[in-house]
């Protein structure tokens, strides 16, 4: 908000080191503007911090994004990882046949 945006830089609000273990557990107020801004040198540095975060969540499945159905699948039953196989087989059989036709 611009609100927030031009906050950022007063007295009252504070920057710390991005540290996503610290985000996650800081409480914000919702009637005052935002006390603490966390920064990164850059974005793929907080990206890479917060996918390293996300890792370590204890969860009883896996997550896969299908780019066909643009839809994210639960692989969290054996008729799911048996589905998951047969079709990266399928995809590295049509890999394997575009190569094979290819001329060096």
């Amino acid at each position: 908000a611009v609100v927030s945006t031009q906050s950022t830089g007063s007295a009252k609000s504070k920057k710390q080191p991005f540290e996503v273990e610290n985000i996650v557990t800081t409480r914000y107020p919702i009637t005052t503007i935002q006390p603490v801004y966390f920064v990164a040198p850059s974005f793929a540095e907080a990206k890479r911090k917060v996918m390293e975060w996300a890792q370590q969540i204890p969860r009883p499945f896996t997550a896969h994004y299908n780019p066909y159905t643009q839809s994210v699948e639960l692989i969290n039953k054996r008729s799911n990882c048996i589905k998951m196989i047969r079709d990266l087989a399928n995809e590295m059989k049509t890999l394997e046949d575009a190569v094979m036709k290819l001329v060096d």
